[in-house]
């Protein structure tokens, strides 16, 4: 039986990484094979991209770009194995933070031909898209670091900029006829009923 591809994008700070953990041990519960993988990666590709983001290289917003698509297509061999073998695999950020993150007015057009038009890129079954006022995604933030250095978006007017983008990506996508599954999680609230909402969505999905 063929897996299925769910992946948890949005903001830093929007309560991501938390989420995909509880989703997995509730459908681990349920009997289900899960796995959890996140971008950038731990290959070569992704622990080059992670030095840039902590600060500790340089790179331009089209380096980025090509090195998160260099990332993504070796990912997504890692992701076909584990869906033949009937896994559920929940993904920590997708080819849609490389739109929000990676593009400015100039590039965006280019980043998202060459992801999705890349053969060796494929679309998730659903995205859960979550979203929070920037200035809570700080606090957020700055609360798990523990004094540890924010990396180079985790600040008030990029995170304002980013959001922007990824909901005008949002509306590109749902208009493209790709087959995008699109579904925005308010990730404001307690958690509990943030989780909730994504259980719904994610059983109205699977059944």
């Amino acid at each position: 039986m063929t897996g299925k591809f769910i992946v948890f994008d949005g903001l830093d700070g929007t309560g991501k990484s938390t989420f995909i953990k509880m989703l997995a041990e509730h459908l681990q519960d349920k009997g289900c094979k899960v796995s959890i993988t996140a971008e950038p990666t731990k290959n070569k590709w992704g622990l080059l991209i992670r030095e840039i983001l902590s600060g500790v290289q340089k790179a331009s917003q089209q380096e980025m770009a090509a090195l998160f698509l260099a990332d993504r297509i070796a990912h997504n061999e890692e992701i076909d194995e584990l869906l033949q073998q009937g896994y559920i695999v929940l993904c920590d950020r997708y080819y849609y933070s490389s739109f929000a993150y990676q593009s400015d007015d100039e590039t965006l057009s280019w980043i998202m031909d060459m992801n999705l038009n890349c053969p060796g890129i494929r679309v998730p079954d659903l995205c859960l898209l979550f979203d929070s006022e920037p200035e809570l995604c700080l606090k957020r933030i700055k609360a798990g670091r523990s004094g540890q250095q924010l990396e180079i978006f985790e600040n008030l007017k990029s995170l304002n900029a980013i959001r922007e983008k990824f909901s005008k990506i949002e509306e590109m996508l749902n208009k493209s006829g790709r087959g995008e599954n699109i579904v925005r999680i308010d990730s404001s609230p307690p958690l509990d009923e943030v989780f909730e909402v994504i259980l719904n969505t994610v059983n109205s999905f699977l059944n």
